[in-house]
């Protein structure tokens, strides 16, 4: 039989009983040593892993553990607790490895790569997310503290040259794929230049800059 819609009056009691039980360290200490205990057990890991993918899939409900989240984050002690948690965590290499290693393994799915592309386009197209985060970006450009931090973060990791390596590929690639859709889009092939651009064996770059909206300055 199928269960019985939670009334909001139950949910509500529900969410109060539960903040309740996090606001005692005890409770909160045996919920987080059950929760390792379950993730140690690789059927439970891949039946939490199946629903928490299943829940994505439910565009209403990631809608609404969105704003649940953006709700929280508009509180100034939520997200500084947070802050301190993400950090804290961060600080053990071990878990840091972990997390590094899941995410790839992630990205490494097609299926799952695909999806996110998709959702990441999505939410780009969204143009109240877009100056949003941008606004964020400047916001955190601004912290010296921060632009240091970020600074130092990148020069260490191009120390490592297997990561230069990766990133160097990785912009070849992203480059690449960005002239084969300009080359697409204004339908550029070598006869359509020559035709259209060439006069007394010299190219005529205003022309072009002109065909394809983009502008051409001496440097």
């Amino acid at each position: 039989m199928p269960r019985k819609p939670i009334s909001e009056e139950t949910r509500k009691k529900l969410s109060e009983a539960q903040k309740k039980r996090w606001q005692n360290p005890e409770e909160k200490k045996k919920h987080s040593e059950a929760q390792k205990k379950r993730y140690e057990n690789p059927e439970e890991k891949k039946k939490l892993s199946l629903s928490a993918r299943k829940a994505w899939e439910n565009s209403e409900l990631r809608e609404k553990q969105s704003e649940t989240l953006k709700k929280r984050y508009e509180n100034p002690k939520e997200r500084k607790k947070t802050s301190e948690a993400i950090k804290k965590a961060y600080e053990n290499p071990e878990l840091r490895k972990k997390i590094s290693d899941a995410s790839k393994k992630m990205w490494q799915n097609p299926d799952y790569k695909e999806k996110m592309i998709i959702y990441i386009k999505e939410r780009w197209q969204n143009s109240d997310y877009k100056k949003k985060l941008s606004e964020a970006f400047k916001k955190m450009w601004q912290n010296s503290d921060t632009k240091k931090k970020i600074s130092e973060a990148i020069k260490k990791a191009y120390k490592n040259p297997e990561l230069r390596k990766k990133v160097l590929e990785a912009t070849k690639k992203a480059y690449e794929i960005k002239r084969q859709q300009f080359i697409e889009k204004y339908n550029l092939s070598k006869e359509f230049l020559e035709e259209k651009f060439v006069e007394n064996n010299r190219f005529d770059i205003y022309k072009f800059c002109e065909y394809c909206s983009i502008s051409y300055s001496f440097a």
